[in-house]
């Protein structure tokens, strides 16, 4: 029986977004691939966003990853390091 190789972690940035306002702030998060990853908007600091209303898109605005209207998104992690855009 083949043991799997072990993985190497991936670095996954993001940066959050205000719908109306723009930019707000950016963070990292260091996950081994396939571990879930929890984002919670209380948790981000950020102010002037919808409490509840989260979208986490790949790289600049792309492909949709996540979306909540409970305040927090789970996504698996990728096999490699990653750019997101969460939006508030």
């Amino acid at each position: 029986m083949l043991l799997p190789e072990p993985s190497e972690p991936v670095i996954l940035s993001f940066d959050v977004y205000n719908h109306t306002q723009g930019f707000l702030t950016n963070f990292k998060k260091t996950k081994d691939p396939g571990d879930l990853i929890t984002i919670k908007i209380s948790d981000l600091d950020v102010e002037e966003v919808d409490e509840n209303r989260m979208v986490v898109r790949a790289d600049r605005f792309g492909a949709w990853v996540a979306f909540s209207q409970k305040g927090v998104v789970q996504f698996e992690a990728p096999k490699a390091n990653k750019s997101y855009t969460l939006l508030g």
